[in-house]
């Protein structure tokens, strides 16, 4: 980033935009380079950028900063959900907790199913790339299956928007949830 002696007096702030073919350039594992389609970096991966400053006179200046680059997909992050489990016999109450998508795969999250994540229920979310639909599988302790509603991830808004259930001793539990990005 060529900062013309810009900062003589004062600091000065300069954007500075990398793509993923940036981010990668040089980089090898194993002796192979990185895949040029992110899509297909193994999730949990990481690797670190350092800078250094290059003067005009040739003169190298390190910089203690660094910035970590990991790989998770576009969904993982946190959530605030807002939504109803209805329980056969005892109802619906509402659903309102904040959730973290963990990334699995470049399209599927592990998530806590409806508001039962504190006893340990959770299903694995796919996210079709052609179509936004939303497919579950994974579920544990129990498998979860899609709802009558179509499930799907609105690309304009971040949020997700899913229907979903698994079969207890006594009916249907059913999730309906939307789940917003938490910034």
């Amino acid at each position: 980033v060529d900062i013309s002696s810009a900062n003589v007096k004062e600091e000065v702030a300069k954007p500075y935009t990398l793509t993923y073919a940036d981010l990668i350039k040089g980089i090898t594992v194993a002796g192979k380079p990185l895949p040029a389609n992110e899509a297909l970096l193994a999730i949990g991966n990481s690797w670190e950028l350092s800078y250094v400053s290059v003067m005009s006179d040739g003169r190298k200046v390190l910089n203690n900063a660094k910035t970590s680059i990991a790989v998770a997909n576009k969904y993982a992050g946190f959530y605030q959900s807002v939504g109803v489990f209805t329980h056969p016999v005892n109802g619906p109450r509402p659903i309102n907790e904040k959730k973290f998508l963990t990334p699995l795969t470049a399209y599927a999250c592990r998530i806590p199913a409806g508001d039962l994540g504190s006893a340990g229920y959770n299903v694995v979310i796919t996210v079709d790339p052609a179509t936004n639909t939303v497919t579950f599988s994974g579920g544990a302790p129990t498998d979860m299956f899609a709802s009558a509603a179509r499930s799907y991830f609105d690309p304009a808004t971040g949020k997700f928007y899913l229907h979903y259930f698994y079969v207890g001793g006594t009916g249907n539990r059913v999730m309906d949830e939307v789940l917003t990005p938490v910034p």
